[in-house]
């Protein structure tokens, strides 16, 4: 049976996920399932459309769009997550099965209140859809449908790929560090969603035979830009201190 991966979201903190899997893959781990939620979906679709972890991140560095995923407030309105992502989008395939290897997005049906994954079909728009963080992002319309950021419900999208896979990681970007000043609206907005999508995720880590989360993301903030680069590395260099565990658990 397969190894699958569960990626998280977790706004530019998702910039883990592409160096845990290029550390995994220079010892030979490699998953060959693959689902995510939000950033972990779009670094997951970009795996998929044949793009190493290293490319990734040029993308990410000659990106002058991602200047917009800064929230404005100021400007009377929710963004739009279909201009914000443009230019990773053009990167990708137009359906699930052009990818590389399976993956499953999930995402927050709004209508239903419920989550509902995607895995066959059109890519594009369930991909913008688990990217709409709520109240930054307008909703994404999908067959009539409202659909927002799958972290809302479900982070850590495990259980969709448990059956059909024999081992599966887990991998959280979003560790709960403790703040000591005081908060702004937008910090206030943040740490809510942070909390919110951290409930979500302990009752699914139990999916995981391996479980991370890397605690060098503590305290950085989910439009934290300027920090990708820093994100990268750190997770790098924590992800080869956890290899001796996770061959462990693999094995």
């Amino acid at each position: 049976m397969d190894l699958g991966i569960a990626l998280s979201g977790g706004g530019v903190r998702c910039a883990a996920h592409a160096a845990i899997i290029q550390e995994l893959g220079k010892e030979g781990i490699v998953p060959s399932v693959y689902s995510g939620t939000s950033g972990g979906a779009l670094v997951a679709a970009l795996l998929g459309a044949g793009i190493k972890p290293s490319g990734i991140m040029e993308i990410v560095q000659r990106t002058p769009v991602l200047t917009a995923l800064k929230p404005a407030f100021s400007r009377g309105g929710l963004l739009d997550i279909k201009k914000t992502l443009s230019f990773f989008t053009k990167y990708l395939p137009a359906t699930f099965e052009e990818l590389e290897f399976p993956l499953t997005i999930g995402t927050t049906n709004m209508n239903s209140g419920q989550t509902e994954y995607f895995s066959s079909g059109p890519l594009i728009e369930p991909l913008l859809a688990t990217c709409c963080m709520p109240v930054i992002f307008k909703p994404v319309s999908i067959n009539g449908q409202l659909y927002v950021d799958g972290g809302l419900l479900d982070n850590m999208p495990a259980g969709p790929i448990r059956e059909s896979c024999a081992k599966v990681i887990g991998v959280n970007t979003n560790p709960v560090g403790r703040i000591d000043t005081g908060m702004n609206m937008k910090t206030l907005l943040e740490r809510t969603f942070l909390l919110t999508i951290n409930a979500n995720v302990a009752q699914r880590k139990q999916l995981c035979d391996v479980y991370l989360e890397p605690d060098c993301l503590k305290g950085l903030k989910v439009f934290d830009l300027k920090k990708i680069n820093t994100i990268f590395e750190n997770t790098r260099t924590w992800t080869r201190q956890q290899l001796p565990a996770i061959k462990e658990q693999l094995s």
